[in-house]
């Protein structure tokens, strides 16, 4: 038996590559036990246009998408859309009975370079339909979301009560909660306030061993808190089915303003004095000259940077109105004493929590090859790492004669440190994802020759999993893989990792 006929699961027509097989079909049993556990036939999907759509939909940013699905080992033999934890964990079991892997969509666990490595029959869990918002303590001012609701429609429901999640209401708008938790995705927002793994304070995970429920927002020291251990694991040490949040009250202001630099050094010491001061304000990110030079060039009609910017920073206030004012004029004056010209306010909707930071989010989107690296650091290594790793891949690029550029920007600043993303950007390149693999070693040694880390969002994962051994050392991995093994004994859970 076949679930009856119904529309794929996309909400609108996927364009189906040209590919010779889309995997073997799922067994009969196993269908059986999937519909039994999912609450039947409109929660199962084994249609071609279903499971290429999640293919697609994690391509679609990478744009050599084309080649990674040609590249692809193996699609998912269903995808399942379950309402509750309780499904979630028999979902889980049911696929520990019949040796099927299990990816969830929006935890971050299938990437195009895992893709192409996938040997193994999988499922798809889509938590699409898992979307609400639970439970709202205002007195405490925790959140407690389900993990298919994207930041942006989580932001809309507790708008609606006058609250905010502020750090992540800024991220893309196909960043989901689950998977803000699985890959333990920083906000761009704050500048020295909690990171994602501050900001959750409770989670639900569900295996198929059981559930475990993590609240370390209960003030209790009886025992290790292990929050930090499932934030940022990717899925591969279980399904996260709720999130309780940290939250605040709507700020009554936002000011945001663009500043210019005549270098990167320079903006970095600015910004490191704004960070470490008290009156600091809640967002800042700075470009380098590169990514200054592109933005305008692709995007200068739209957002009129000058041609006489080398380096654009921008610094963003939110509260009352009286904080912002005191936070603004200090910031004002260090970041004129270290050199910056400012260049004017610009809309709350291009940089609020009510906007996508549009044009912060693809350095040149009208190339043929983009990928982001991103590293994080102490302040006194910050420069000499946007260094090196510029020059290492600027060199990895000529070695496999592919001509293309790297561009930095600088966030998430804090009183320590900052985060770098690093974007490199390949022009007329017949085999990206061949080529990614040298280029992202060559970086990843020059961050941890700098003394910088590579784990800034993903924790753990293919790409990062000996380079977490690197710079953690074996007993770290090997206490992470002891916990994956009693959670998941037989490796079920993202079988990328």
């Amino acid at each position: 038996m076949t679930p009856e006929r119904r529309d794929a699961i996309s909400s609108r027509d996927v364009s189906i590559p040209d590919v010779t097989s889309t995997g073997t079909a799922i067994s009969q049993d196993a269908l059986h036990a999937l519909l039994h556990a999912a609450g039947g036939e409109r929660h199962v999907y084994t249609d071609t246009s279903s499971k290429l759509f999640y293919i697609q939909e994690k391509l679609k940013f990478s744009s050599h998408s084309s080649e990674a699905i040609g590249a692809v080992a193996a699609f998912p033999q269903a995808v399942v859309t379950p309402l509750s934890h309780t499904q979630v964990v028999a979902i889980l079991r049911a696929c520990e009975a019949h040796n099927l892997a299990v990816i969830t969509a929006g935890a971050g666990a299938m990437l195009a370079a895992d893709l192409a490595l996938l040997r193994t029959n999988f499922i798809i869990i889509d938590f699409r339909l898992m979307n609400a918002l639970t439970e709202l303590d205002v007195i405490s001012r925790t959140a407690t979301l389900q993990p298919g609701l994207s930041a942006l429609a989580a932001e809309a429901l507790l708008n609606a009560d006058g609250y905010t999640l502020g750090a992540f209401a800024a991220l893309h708008q196909h960043a989901t909660l689950g998977g803000i938790a699985a890959t333990r995705l920083n906000p761009q927002l704050p500048v020295g306030r909690r990171s994602s793994d501050e900001l959750i304070i409770g989670l639900t995970l569900a295996t198929a061993e059981g559930t475990l429920q993590v609240h370390e927002g209960r003030h209790g020291g009886s025992a290790p808190g292990l929050q930090e251990i499932i934030i940022g694991s990717e899925g591969a040490l279980g399904v996260i089915t709720s999130v309780t949040f940290r939250i605040q009250p709507v700020p009554q202001q936002h000011v945001y303003e663009e500043w210019r630099f005549s270098s990167f050094t320079e903006g970095i010491e600015a910004l490191r004095r704004c960070a470490q001061n008290e009156l600091r304000p809640d967002f800042m990110r700075l470009f380098d000259e590169t990514a200054t030079w592109s933005r305008r060039d692709v995007s200068s009609r739209e957002f009129h940077i000058p041609r006489s910017v080398h380096c654009l920073a921008v610094v963003g206030y939110e509260g009352k109105e009286q904080d912002v004012a005191v936070r603004r004029r200090t910031t004002t004056s260090l970041m004129r004493s270290n050199g910056a010209t400012r260049l004017g306010e610009v809309s709350e909707s291009r940089y609020g929590t009510s906007g996508l930071l549009p044009y912060l989010s693809n350095p040149m989107p009208n190339t043929s090859a983009s990928e982001i690296l991103e590293a994080t650091a102490f302040w006194s290594n910050i420069p000499d790492l946007s260094q090196l790793v510029r020059i290492a891949i600027e060199r990895t690029l000529t070695a496999i004669g592919v001509t293309g550029l790297v561009t930095c920007d600088l966030s998430g600043a804090s009183e320590n440190g900052a985060s770098l993303s690093f974007a490199v950007v390949n022009h007329h390149d017949p085999e990206p994802i061949r080529h990614w693999a040298p280029i992202r070693n060559a970086a990843y040694e020059a961050i941890l020759l700098a003394g910088g880390s590579i784990t800034r969002n993903h924790r753990l994962g293919k790409d990062h999993c000996n380079w977490f051994e690197r710079e953690n050392g074996r007993l770290a991995i090997e206490i992470f893989k002891a916990i994956k093994l009693r959670l998941d004994p037989h490796s079920r859970l993202n079988p990328a990792f």
